[in-house]
């Protein structure tokens, strides 16, 4: 079921937009490289509540902004 009332239907609306969304955008991606499939990575906190509801996700990498970020840092100290 997708939802019984109004803020669950905007809840479900955003996590199954947001997946098709990014479903929609690997497939093209992949169909105009020519490839048969690719590594997906998820990136950020709120990212967790996409990733089982994608079919092309692969993984879920939260802190990988925040790691990027102190990396950077790190190398310019």
């Amino acid at each position: 079921m997708v939802a019984k009332n109004t803020v669950e239907a905007l809840q479900s609306g955003a996590i199954f937009g947001f997946a098709s969304l990014v479903d929609g955008l690997v497939t093209r991606i992949l169909a105009a490289q020519g490839l048969s499939a690719a590594t997906v990575v998820a990136t950020g906190a709120l990212a967790a509540l996409i990733v089982p509801e994608s079919q092309t996700i692969t993984h879920h990498e939260p802190y990988l902004p925040l790691l990027g970020l102190h990396h950077a840092h790190a190398r310019n100290n």
